[in-house]
């Protein structure tokens, strides 16, 4: 069985966020004033941690690391990007 869980992401550099193991991101965006994550899960999984970053237009992007792209979002005049940071 499968479901679609939310999860809050914080606009922070660098974040770990535990979900079910094999999670498929499907979406992320605004719902009143607040980042989410919307994801594919086996709700049965174990849970692992995986690491997401924010970063924001104009922002330092580090040129040495194995980001995996995942949205973009507006936040009013803000615009976010947000990866999955491979360790």
């Amino acid at each position: 069985m499968k479901r679609i869980y939310k999860y809050s992401v914080g606009i922070v550099s660098r974040q770990a966020i535990i979900m079910p193991k094999n999670a498929a991101i499907l979406s992320i965006q605004f719902q009143d004033g607040s980042l989410c994550m919307w994801a594919l899960v086996n709700p049965e999984a174990p849970n692992e941690s995986r690491t997401f970053a924010v970063i924001g237009t104009g922002h330092d992007f580090p040129h040495d690391v194995d980001w995996t792209y995942l949205a973009t979002v507006q936040d009013g005049s803000y615009i976010w990007h947000i990866f999955e940071v491979k360790e």
